[in-house]
């Protein structure tokens, strides 16, 4: 069974060469794909607005290609990859997102007029697509977009997906952070979330924050949950759109990047040396400092940034414009209770980041935290640690939240 599945691949990946191999010409012997012709046998991840796949018969079967086509471990993308962007796609806003991912990694993207070899290729197709890491080592590689995917957030998952990030909820250990209602999903939804035991994960923990995850509702037929979060905290902030988290660029850094400072910084907070500027550490969300030891700053207006927690209730509320960040701090070998009575902001389907209210609570702190938006109360939190972070940020004069917290 097992030579007739490394067969089966095999013979997935000869047909998948031989089609790409259909859509290109050649020029004055350079490659230059042609899209005029759809890579409709290629598709792999289809997105709406709000991470919804798209299913239909044709889809489910390319999904299984995308699997099947899973890229050779020997094919790495360079440091440099060229990508160039087919009208009438707007190359402005794929740049956006692009340079967004190469500030912040080892990794450049140099936009050329037509691609001459190994590259990206975005142009509108009939979904919004990628291959799953580098394919061939000298033909261009699609990506395919359409108008209503075209948010900063779902440009960079599909750029991940081609520089080899499968979804958060494909890694081995995604059953103790979510469980998936496949009763409420379209049939082929599970070959979008199989999950993968070879995935590489660099020991680094799940993020319900990654942009590489999907929503709640994601591929639902009946308006019920598909994705349930175990922590009930975070239900409302699976399915980021709008950019790849902390922990999707340490991914790649470690990936790519790992050897390019000869000098290893002592970070704090599950910080890394950057890239960038190898005598920095790259600080998690809320962090800063050379060695991200220190807390981001809040704006004039907040409480103190440290609060010590003891055995007798105490009350923090926070209202109006301002970025507000907090520390609540237990002794040690203790941990803090933390109370929610009452907080009002703009809701959203998706709690967008740094609008809101961002609590982290679990002993990682580089992971993204449980975001609240809307109006929520009675939510009752209780850290594994003996310290909780809270990111308040209000944008309009009624936003506000009211909380109590103690240690137990």
């Amino acid at each position: 069974m097992k030579i007739n599945f490394i067969l089966l691949k095999c013979l997935v990946y000869a047909l998948y060469i031989n089609f790409l191999n259909s859509q290109l010409t050649i020029q004055n012997n350079s490659k230059n794909i042609d899209l005029q012709k759809p890579y409709n046998n290629t598709k792999g991840q289809n997105f709406n607005l709000l991470h919804s796949i798209e299913y239909g018969k044709e889809n489910v079967e390319n999904s299984r290609l995308k699997r099947a086509v899973a890229p050779n471990p020997n094919l790495k993308w360079p440091r440099t990859i060229y990508y160039t962007v087919r009208p009438p796609l707007p190359a402005k806003k794929i740049s956006i997102a692009l340079n967004g991912i190469a500030r912040q990694t080892c990794i450049k993207f140099v936009k050329v007029p037509r691609l001459n070899g190994p590259g990206l290729v975005f142009y509108r197709g009939d979904g919004c697509w990628s291959l799953l890491g580098k394919v061939s080592s000298s033909s261009p590689q699609p990506i395919s977009m359409l108008p209503k995917c075209l948010f900063n957030g779902v440009i960079q998952h599909e750029t991940l997906h081609a520089l080899g990030l499968d979804h958060e909820m494909s890694r081995r250990d995604r059953g103790h952070y979510i469980t998936i209602n496949f009763q409420n999903a379209a049939p082929g939804f599970k070959h979008f979330v199989g999950f993968d035991p070879n995935l590489k994960t660099y020991n680094l923990k799940y993020d319900y924050g990654s942009v590489m995850h999907y929503n709640r509702f994601s591929s639902s037929v009946n308006g019920r949950i598909t994705i349930m979060t175990r922590n009930m905290h975070y239900l409302k902030t699976i399915g980021q759109v709008h950019a790849a988290s902390f922990k999707d660029i340490k991914l790649v850094n470690l990936h790519y990047c790992s050897n390019v400072c000869q000098r290893k910084l002592r970070c704090f907070n599950n910080g890394y040396t950057n890239p960038n500027n190898c005598s920095l550490c790259k600080c998690p969300t809320f962090f800063a400092g050379k060695l991200c030891n220190k807390l981001k700053r809040s704006q004039r207006g907040c409480p103190k940034q440290n609060l010590i927690s003891t055995v007798n209730r105490k009350n923090l509320s926070i209202q109006g414009i301002k970025s507000c960040i907090v520390r609540i701090i237990a002794p040690k070998r203790k941990r803090v209770k933390l109370h929610i009575n009452n907080s009002q902001f703009t809701n959203f389907k998706v709690c967008e980041p740094f609008k809101g209210l961002e609590v982290k609570f679990l002993l990682d702190k580089s992971v993204t935290g449980a975001r609240f938006c809307g109006s929520d109360r009675n939510k009752l939190i209780v850290s594994p640690g003996n310290s909780i972070i809270l990111h308040y940020r209000g944008f309009k004069p009624t936003d506000k939240i009211s909380i109590t917290y103690k240690t137990v």
